[in-house]
């Protein structure tokens, strides 16, 4: 099934600042992988940024690209440790412009890496860790 279609599969991105945190902890933005015709509309958002005058207008298009797109939070919590519910309309409470500025271009930039955190169903190839040498590399 194509990841845009999977209602298992979210996109978890984590802020560059929270990345050293253990991962049970880290606060993520959570998004679905888009499909073709999402990606575009990013993309194109994106492309309208860099033609925008004006810092306020600037800072509104960003958020509006993540306001889009965003679909839930974890391990948000504010200064206090309370919880903050998910609500993508409170985005600008939650992230500086920089912070979004990140989100939005992790969110363009995704590749899957669900391979490399999920071992695979098919077995090994070999059933060794090691490759043996080439005949040509023995000795003779």
């Amino acid at each position: 099934m194509p990841l845009a279609l999977d209602p298992k599969r979210k996109n978890k991105i984590v802020l560059h600042s929270d990345s050293d945190k253990p991962e049970e902890k880290q606060p993520a933005f959570i998004f679905n992988f888009l499909n073709g015709r999402q990606w575009l509309q990013l993309a194109e958002l994106d492309d309208e940024l860099g033609k925008i005058e004006g810092s306020v207008a600037a800072g509104e298009h960003t958020f509006k690209m993540l306001r889009k797109f965003l679909i839930g939070w974890e391990n948000m919590t504010g200064r206090d440790g309370v919880v903050i519910p998910f609500n993508a309309d409170r985005i600008e409470d939650i992230v500086g412009l920089m912070e979004a500025t990140e989100l939005t271009q992790k969110l363009l930039r995704t590749r899957p890496d669900f391979l490399k955190k999920e071992p695979s169903a098919s077995p090994s190839a070999s059933d060794t860790d090691v490759s043996k040498p080439a005949p040509s590399a023995q000795g003779s």
